[in-house]
């Protein structure tokens, strides 16, 4: 078979003298979450291949490919993102942010998610399932030292147990886009403001948003204008009714500090 006969996925002609084995065979074990349906995530497999995605070497493989990805010159060209430099360069590495990007792109196609149809915010809940699935870290001496977590690996993608993928699920109250209820950056910053904020809490607390379940009300959100608060506004907020005010307070004092 030719060069050209492998690309275009031309298909190889069997000798009608070629015996065919008729023996039952196994089905063949697929851990590549590429392209796979939501389904397949919670799985048996869709489990292994997490578990296989999420190791510590898998972690410090990915630092290393973020630093290679940040260094490398595309010609002048800033659109290449790290997922297309990771599908040309190094198509069949196995590293957290693979497994949950497609893991993302498949929630999108299952309940047709406003936010995660935009790049940004796909983007940030890739990052911080990413985090969240990492219970190791190294101690000084470099070895990895686990981390106990209040999910288990079949959490993580469970929409009842996850408090991020809860709150991806059933958030509906305003859309990611410019309209009269505010900006479109207005509204991403603060949608990515709590998606980290659940990541982070629910390491240690899968509850979090059971006990904030203001997060999905329209009240937090809102001026009395009817239009999307700034930061600072909904930060203040946060203080006020969140079981975790210091976390907010913190960002408040960020970003007035900026």
């Amino acid at each position: 078979m030719g060069f050209f006969d492998i690309l275009f996925g031309k298909k190889s002609t069997t000798s009608s003298t070629t015996s065919v084995n008729t023996t039952p065979s196994e089905p063949v074990k697929d851990l590549n979450p590429k392209e796979k349906d939501l389904k397949w995530f919670q799985s048996e497999y869709g489990i292994e291949s997490l578990k296989e995605h999420t190791t510590p070497k898998a972690y410090l493989l990915e630092e290393r490919l973020e630093k290679e990805y940040e260094n490398k010159d595309f010609n002048g060209r800033n659109d290449v993102t790290f997922d297309v430099f990771i599908a040309v360069y190094h198509k069949d590495v196995k590293i957290p942010s693979i497994y949950f990007s497609n893991f993302v792109n498949a929630i999108e196609d299952e309940y047709n998610i406003g936010p995660l149809k935009y790049v940004g915010p796909s983007e940030m809940l890739t990052k911080v399932l990413t985090v969240l699935a990492k219970t190791y870290e190294l101690d000084d001496d470099g070895e990895p030292v686990k981390k106990k977590s209040a999910l288990t690996v079949e959490d993580l993608v469970s929409f009842e147990n996850n408090p991020v993928l809860k709150f991806v699920k059933e958030f509906d109250v305003f859309d990611l886009k410019d309209d009269d209820t505010g900006s479109w950056s207005d509204k991403f910053n603060i949608y990515s403001d709590i998606l980290i904020f659940l990541g982070l809490c629910s390491f240690e607390d899968k509850n979090v948003l059971e006990e904030n379940k203001w997060l999905l009300e329209e009240e937090p959100y809102y001026n009395s204008l009817g239009i999307i608060k700034k930061k600072k506004g909904f930060f203040k907020y946060c203080i006020e009714h969140c079981t975790y005010p210091d976390y907010w307070k913190d960002k408040l004092d960020e970003l007035e500090n900026e």
